[in-house]
C-alpha cells in the first residue's frame, strides 16, 4: 500500500503527459534553445564537465534530505513523531530519532578524490568532449526515452554485480559489506561504498550510455537524474510522487524496495526495476512478496 496522495501525484503526472504531448513543439523548441545556449558555454564543453555535474548534483540532493531527516529526529525528540505531519511517508518511523547513519567516517573526501581525480587526468590528458556536441538538438522524447533506457540498462548492469556481491562471500565481505553497515537507511548511504563497489557503479553507468549513443545533453539530464534517483532509494522516505507511487503495476522498485533490502538482504536486489527480482532471482516466493509487506514501523 502505498503513502497517501498516490492519486493525486498520479493525476499530476498524467495532466504533466497530457501538456507535453499536446504541446510537443513547443517542449521541443525549449529544449533546441536550451541546447544552443548549452553548447556556446565554455563550463558545458569542459571535458569534465560531467563528472564535475554528478558531484554537484550529490551537494543538491543528499542536503535536502538531511534537512528533512533533521527535522524527524528533532520532532521524535518529543516522543511525538506520531504528530509530524510527514510520518505517514517514513518508511522506518520507529527509527527517526537514529541519526547515526549520517555520520561521515572520513571516506567522503577521499570518494571524491578516487572518483574525479582519474577522470579529470583522463580528460586532460585525453580531451574529447567538443567534437560529440557538434550535433543538432534531441526532441523531447529522444531526450526523455534515452534517459529512462539508461536507467533500465544501468539497472541490468549492476544489478548483475550486486546479486554476485550477496552471493559470492569474498565479494561481500571486500566489496559491498560496508553498504550494509546499517540497516536504517538514509540518503547518505549513498556514498558508504567500498571503492571497487563506487568504481562498478560509475562504469555500470558509463556502459549504459555509451551502449545507447546517448546525446549529450540525455547524458547531463541523467547524471542528475541518477543521483537525485540513489539517493531517494535510500532516503527512507516514501513520498507520491516518487516513481514507485506514480508508476502503476510494482514496475518500478525504489525506496520500499531498498530499505526492505537493507533490512533483510536476501532480495530487492534491483535498483529500480523489479521483473529480474520477481521473474529471475526470487520465483519460488512469487511475485510481489516484497513490496506487499511492510517494514516494521512502516504505516500500513
Amino acid at each position: 500500500m502505498g503513502p497517501p496522495g498516490v492519486a493525486l501525484a498520479r493525476c499530476f503526472a498524467a495532466c504533466g503527459a497530457a501538456l507535453w504531448w499536446a504541446h510537443t513543439a513547443a517542449v521541443d523548441a525549449a529544449v533546441s534553445d536550451a541546447w544552443g545556449w548549452l553548447v556556446q558555454q565554455w563550463w558545458f564543453r569542459h571535458d569534465s564537465f560531467e563528472p564535475v555535474l554528478s558531484v554537484l548534483s550529490f551537494v543538491l540532493w543528499i542536503p535536502l534530505f538531511y534537512t528533512l531527516d533533521r527535522i524527524a529526529h528533532r520532532q521524535s525528540k518529543g516522543g511525538t513523531v506520531a504528530d509530524f505531519p510527514l510520518a505517514p511517508y517514513m518508511i522506518q518511523p520507529d527509527r527517526s530519532a537514529d541519526m547515526n547513519a549520517w555520520r561521515v567516517e572520513g571516506t567522503s573526501a577521499k570518494q571524491l578524490v578516487v572518483y574525479l581525480a582519474p577522470i579529470c587526468a583522463m580528460d586532460a590528458v585525453y580531451p574529447r568532449r567538443g567534437p560529440r556536441l557538434e550535433v543538432p538538438a534531441p526532441s523531447s522524447a529522444q531526450l526523455v526515452g534515452e534517459v529512462f533506457l539508461a536507467l533500465f540498462l544501468y539497472d541490468f548492469f549492476f544489478t548483475l554485480a550486486h546479486y554476485a556481491c550477496h552471493k559470492v562471500p569474498w565479494l561481500w565481505r571486500y566489496v559491498h559489506a560496508v553498504h550494509h553497515e546499517r540497516q536504517t537507511v538514509r540518503a547518505r548511504d549513498t556514498l558508504r561504498l567500498s571503492i571497487l563497489e563506487e568504481t562498478v557503479d560509475v562504469l555500470c553507468s558509463i556502459a549504459a550510455l555509451n551502449a545507447i549513443g546517448a546525446h549529450p545533453l540525455t547524458r547531463a539530464v541523467y547524471d542528475v537524474a541518477i543521483v537525485y534517483l540513489l539517493c531517494e532509494l535510500h532516503s527512507g522516505w516514501d513520498f507520491p510522487w516518487m516513481l514507485q507511487n506514480v508508476v502503476p503495476g510494482e514496475v518500478w522498485g525504489g525506496s520500499r524496495r531498498h530499505a526492505a533490502h537493507h533490512v533483510e538482504g536476501s532480495r530487492h536486489y534491483q535498483k529500480f526495476y523489479t521483473y529480474l527480482d520477481d521473474y529471475v532471482f526470487q520465483p519460488a516466493q512469487g511475485r510481489r512478496e516484497g513490496p506487499a509487506k511492510a517494514l516494521p514501523g512502516t504505516p500500513s
